[in-house]
């Protein structure tokens, strides 16, 4: 199980991508990742969005984009994030993909213990608000 960080490793991996926008959604949706997620919602809000900042909570990270969209991630037993170059191919276990003009952001599980939340309105989602609250917060 990823530690928090690890969690806070891949998060600010992900975080070179802040400003850029999204040209190309690539996922598996028939995926176990992807459960209760509305994918085509998701390829079609996020193409076109521009990364604006993240946050983490616990085990778990969430992405806001443009256009009031949120992606939360969580990386399960063997998730992985990474960052690649704009012309990446998908591997074999990438099953969340967002290509920008100058690099591609990755999300990877082989074993599929992981999660990809998707959320599109003005306020957070109640999967989010419902999380853990930040280790460094008065709540926690």
């Amino acid at each position: 199980m990823p530690e928090l960080a690890e969690v806070e490793y891949y998060r600010r991996q992900w975080n070179e991508g802040v400003g850029g926008r999204v040209t190309k959604v690539a996922l598996h949706a028939q995926k176990r990742l992807f459960r209760g997620a509305d994918t085509k919602a998701l390829r079609r809000e996020l193409t076109g969005a521009r990364l604006l900042r993240s946050e983490a909570r616990g085990k778990r990270m969430l992405f806001f984009f443009s256009g009031n969209n949120w992606l939360g991630l969580h990386l399960g037993m063997s998730g992985k994030m990474s960052l690649a170059k704009p012309n990446h191919r998908a591997e074999k276990h990438e099953h969340l993909i967002l290509s920008q003009a100058k690099r591609t952001l990755v999300f990877r599980d082989a074993r599929m213990f992981g999660r990809v939340q998707f959320h599109h309105g003005k306020e957070a989602p109640s999967w989010w608000n419902g999380a853990v609250p930040e280790i460094g917060s008065r709540q926690f």
